[in-house]
């Protein structure tokens, strides 16, 4: 889902800006966010950000491990629910930079490659210290180049397999 607003707030050279994140949530049974993957581009600015959220409580002294998972490795990946070695596998390191109350953020420079990788593969697997999280990232390419849906949603989490981000499926 691509949603966008005007911030609020008053750091210099952020007032009034266009702030824009194209992301996937992943809930639990209970509505409980798991893991979130965005892209932020903000107004004005030449560089976007890739983000990842996990939940408090991650070890965060590793950092974060990302494994891109080419298309045709992705359905395999899942089914196993394990990482496979094959040649075709990216991995990203990305540095936390912020916790609050819903989880911690790590981020990395959003480089033409990565965006490259990120409308053209299958999946993401998000490695928080000893966990493994899956995002899918069918419709994500869509859903870039798409219309906000921020005014076309109610304003309450919602699971992938409602419609959170076009095309994805829930494991």
């Amino acid at each position: 889902m691509k949603s966008c607003e005007k911030t609020t707030t008053t750091i210099s050279g952020y007032e009034n800006r266009i702030v824009c994140l194209t992301h996937h949530q992943r809930f639990n049974d209970n509505g409980k966010l798991l893991v979130s993957a965005a892209l932020r581009e903000i107004e004005g600015h030449g560089t976007r950000s890739f983000m990842i959220l996990v939940p408090l409580g991650t070890l965060l002294e590793p950092g974060l491990r990302v494994t891109i998972v080419p298309k045709g490795v992705w359905e395999t990946v899942q089914k196993s629910n394990e990482r496979r070695d094959t040649g075709n596998l990216k991995e990203l390191s990305l540095k936390y930079t912020l916790c609050h109350a819903a989880g911690c953020v790590a981020e990395v420079e959003a480089t033409p490659e990565l965006m490259g990788d990120l409308k053209d593969s299958g999946g993401l697997l998000i490695h928080p210290a000893t966990d493994t999280y899956f995002i899918p990232l069918k419709g994500f390419a869509d859903a870039l180049v798409g219309q906000p849906r921020n005014r076309d949603l109610p304003q309450q989490r919602r699971r992938c397999d409602e419609g959170n981000w076009p095309g994805c499926m829930d494991r």
